[in-house]
Formats: C-alpha cells, structure tokens, sequence
C-alpha cells in the first residue's frame, strides 16, 4: 500500500511539473511590456484615443520564426468605437506602416474590466524588426478604457495618440503625472 500512495504521489508531481512547464511555454509566445491591470486613465468624450506598444527589435529578434496571431487587451470600460493597428518599425518615436487594421465590434463585447483576446483577421509575420501594436477606442463619455498597469512606464510601454496629434509617450501628455503601461499584448504562433 505504501508503494501504491508513493507511486501516485510521483505521478502527481509529475504532472504538476508539466502543467507548469506549459504555462511557461504559454507565456514564451506572449510579447509585453506591461504588469497585471491596475485601472485606465481617464480619457476625453468624442474623440479617438490610441495607445500603443513599442516591442523594438531586441524583443521581437528572438521570434522571428512566429507570428502575431491575437491581440490582448485589458477593457476598463466598453467603449463606443475600438480598432486594432499592428505597424511595422518606424522610428523610435513614431510607428511605421500599417501592416493590418481591424475594427472591433463593441457590440459584442458585454463586460467592463475584463480581458479580450482579439483573433487578427491575418498573422503578422515578425521579422525581427519592431512591431507596434495599437488600440484605438472612442467613447461618448469622459471614462477609462484602455487599461494600464501601476508603471512605472518602461521604453515603448506607454506611447499615444490623441486625434490626429503626434505619438508621444502617455507620460508626456500628462506632463509626468501618469506612469504607466498599456495593457495591450501579442500573442505568437509559430509559423
């Protein structure tokens, strides 16, 4: 009997061992920069708001056999209009060329302060060069949407736009006052 229990208790840790081991895998094909969702800062009524992730090419240089296949955000509030954008590199301040833009039916989505994982409409191949990902959401009241960690901000963690104005870093357009970063991951298939 005492062999039995210590063969189950091998078996048992065993398999806990893998399920672990898969978690780490799983989060191997997640690119970010952020931590776990702490709120979203407020943003204006009526006009287009997009935050966006920089993963320059020294994160994304170890990938280049994958492709981005999901687009991750934390949704503090629903908003009225939301698009995704994955660019090409740029400049370090300003994204490159539109590889794909998606628009999001918010009609679909039923609940505040939770996570969606959006299925792109094509794989974005990663070629070891930068990738921006962008979250465009409008919204008819003055409210959080697109979530944020505690920050601090790290580099290429907090860029925005608002309108058609320039990028800039979140921590720019509120003179320092916001240290964040976006909740906005991609996830990887192999390709």
């Amino acid at each position: 009997m005492y062999k039995k229990l210590k063969l189950i208790a091998l078996l048992i840790a065993i398999s806990f061992t893998f399920a672990c081991d898969d978690d780490n895998d799983a989060d191997s094909l997640v690119l970010r920069l952020d931590d776990d969702n702490l709120s979203a800062p407020l943003l204006d009524a009526n006009i287009a708001h997009e935050a966006l992730v920089r993963f320059s090419s020294s994160l994304t240089a170890n990938h280049v056999d994958k492709s981005i296949a999901r687009v991750r955000v934390y949704l503090s509030t629903v908003p009225n209009s939301l698009s995704l954008t994955v660019y090409g590199e740029g400049s370090s301040s300003t994204p490159g060329t539109a590889l794909l833009t998606q628009t999001v039916n918010t009609s679909s989505l039923r609940s505040n302060n939770t996570w969606y994982t959006f299925e792109l409409d094509q794989r974005v191949a990663i070629t070891g060069d930068d990738i921006w990902i962008g979250v465009t959401a409008q919204h008819d009241q003055r409210v959080g949407i697109i979530g944020c960690d505690p920050g601090p901000a790290v580099t290429g963690g907090d860029w925005y736009q608002i309108g058609s104005g320039n990028y800039q870093t979140f921590r720019n357009y509120t003179s320092g006052n916001v240290d964040i970063n976006w909740n906005i991951r991609a996830e990887m298939e192999l390709n």
